[in-house]
């Protein structure tokens, strides 16, 4: 059961309150994590619950961990990845200048940003509820 991840590509945080405050579990965790290919270091802390994975992403997938996780009965089974939904077309302040197009660029990216980071924390609100 996980409630927040914080992911790069290379690094995975999460929450597991399995392990907060049981210092053999976070054991258990760090030492089955460490035994995956691919994974550099794990840093298990049992008295936030935080459990960070630094990885190879070339070799493994915040997905592939998040499952690894659950099937050691740490934490559900990771979300399908899934596309995220292409951010609205913003209108260009005036037909043609650059400062129209370098706005309607930045409106973009600050709209592609804040869906990812809406469907990140349905994510895992998602799990959290189901937990």
């Amino acid at each position: 059961m996980t409630q927040d991840i914080h992911h790069t590509p290379g690094r995975v945080r999460v929450r597991v309150p399995a392990v907060k405050r049981h210092a053999t579990r976070a054991e258990s965790v760090r030492r089955h994590l460490e035994s995956l290919p691919g994974v550099d270091a794990v840093t298990v802390r049992p008295v936030t619950g935080s459990v960070t994975v630094h990885y190879d992403a070339d070799a493994l997938t915040m997905p592939e961990i998040l499952d690894h996780l659950a099937a050691g009965g740490h934490a559900l089974p990771a979300p399908p990845p899934r596309d995220l939904p292409s951010p609205p077309p913003v209108p260009a302040a005036a037909s043609g200048s650059r400062l129209g197009a370098q706005t309607e660029q930045v409106a973009r990216v600050v709209a592609g940003v804040a869906v990812e980071k809406v469907l990140e924390r349905s994510a895992a609100a998602l799990i959290g509820a189901l937990v």
